[in-house]
């Protein structure tokens, strides 16, 4: 279980920021964060890993108190056993894949790194320094340290913000499978709505350092639930008209999918717009995502 209640205001030059939060989970579903920038999350995820100080309240995971301010108690962060990939690569340049994925392990084990350089796909380049690894090679290096440290909590602040879209994918495939796999907790911090609907079992949509909404992926995004038995979801690439057919363009994962729907529909639909896409008796229904809580447009066949 993991529960905090927490509170720090951020002087800034524009403005203050007044974070207070309150959330608790009893199940391991990854949990994903949410909302513009300058909303509070990063600031929450340094919060969470001993980082940055709260100005008051409490952070207990599986029954341990990290922190406590009327108790007086602020684990250090090598204390918390926290898995954290930043945004920004930080990796040792002077150590090689092999060490950097080792430094921070509370026991050596080469048998473990060996394991963690064949699902990274990094075997070849376990000599190899940082200097040699294109970026995301040293994003899944990132990844593997953090795994490594044997987390209680694993913490992800966008770190695939800047991949292409092929290793994004395959990158998001791993970060799913190390979470049920080592049965962790893991907050990723997004703003790739795919991403988060691909990923997430709960959602956090933070604005002005405030909860907004939370819950499922769906009653986060959506203001109805969906229905059909087959759901995806894409990013529009291009809408086009086929004699009296209007057709949408998605791109879902790795593949490219045409759907055609209705003239209303189309109209408003964008490219770049995010999607749902779901079958319910052979009829596609395309739903746009938005980041506002409200329900998008529904395209049926």
């Amino acid at each position: 279980m993991i529960r905090f209640e927490l509170y720090k205001t951020l002087r800034g030059a524009g403005r203050d920021l007044t974070i207070q939060l309150e959330y608790q989970a009893r199940d391991r579903g990854l949990l994903t964060v949410y909302g513009p920038s300058g909303a509070g999350k990063s600031t929450l995820l340094r919060m969470l890993a001993g980082l940055t100080v709260p100005d008051s309240g409490y952070i207990e995971v599986n029954g341990i108190c990290w922190y406590d301010s009327r108790r007086g108690i602020n684990l250090a962060p090598r204390q918390r056993r926290v898995g954290f990939v930043f945004q920004e690569r930080s990796l040792f340049p002077h150590l090689s894949v092999r060490q950097n994925l080792a430094f921070g392990m509370e026991h050596r084990d080469p048998g473990a790194v060996n394991d963690i350089l064949r699902a990274l796909e990094l075997d070849e380049l376990g000599n190899a320094k940082p200097a040699f690894l294109s970026g995301g090679q040293r994003q899944r290096v990132e990844l593997g340290r953090a795994i490594l440290r044997n987390p209680a909590l694993l913490l992800l602040d966008e770190p695939l913000s800047a991949l292409d879209s092929g290793l994004r994918g395959r990158l998001q495939r791993l970060v799913l499978e190390f979470h049920r796999a080592r049965d962790l907790h893991t907050i990723l911090v997004s703003h790739d709505l795919p991403e988060i609907a691909a990923l997430s079992e709960r959602v956090i949509h933070l604005e002005n350092g405030r909860i907004r909404q939370a819950g499922s992926p769906e009653s986060v995004f959506f203001s109805h639930p969906l229905s059909g038995k087959v759901q995806f979801t894409g990013r529009v690439l291009a809408i086009s008209r086929e004699d009296i057919l209007h057709v949408i363009t998605v791109l879902a994962a790795n593949t490219v999918i045409k759907v055609v729907v209705g003239e209303e529909q189309a109209a408003a639909l964008s490219a770049g717009d995010a999607v749902i896409i779901s079958s319910k008796a052979f009829n596609p229904l395309v739903s746009r995502i938005t980041g506002d809580g409200e329900g998008g447009s529904e395209a049926g066949g």
